[in-house]
């Protein structure tokens, strides 16, 4: 039995030659920000605010601007694209503050720092080039489930 899709709504922005750009719905945590004692993901998000994310998704039906649909991604891909996003840069910033510290003991507190900063740099360096290869992989894409 395959696992159920994560399911996300979006906005169609464009469409263009049988592909629509569509635009997530912002979400920004579990929707308890409202609540008193709960985590404040909602409240960091509207701090640090990025741009929209968006996506260009193959169409299987017609679509026209401002429609809003559901998107489906294999919860695997999902699982993927988190474990590399957090783990790759936190495993270089342990990894190289260890190797800076074993490298240089005299100097350990700095160089762990460095090593750390050099090894968390390279970390988010590997993650950003393997997104960007993986960003045409088709398991990796979002799917048109609905039109809501």
């Amino acid at each position: 039995m395959s696992p159920a899709l994560v399911t996300r709504e979006a906005q169609v922005i464009r469409v263009d030659r049988g592909a629509a750009i569509v635009e997530l719905i912002d979400s920004a945590g579990c929707g308890g920000c409202e609540a008193k004692g709960s985590c404040g993901v909602g409240l960091l998000g509207r701090v640090f605010r990025r741009k929209p994310t968006r996506f260009t998704i193959s169409l299987s039906e017609p679509l026209s601007e401002g429609d809003r649909v559901t998107l489906g991604l294999h919860p695997g891909a999902l699982m993927f694209a988190a474990v590399l996003g957090f783990g790759l840069p936190l495993a270089g910033l342990l990894l190289g503050s260890t190797l800076a510290t074993l490298l240089v003991p005299q100097m350990s507190d700095f160089a762990a720092l460095l090593g750390g900063l050099a090894g968390l740099v390279l970390g988010l360096a590997v993650v950003r080039w393997r997104f960007h290869r993986s960003r045409n992989d088709p398991r990796f894409q979002p799917v048109l489930l609905a039109r809501s």
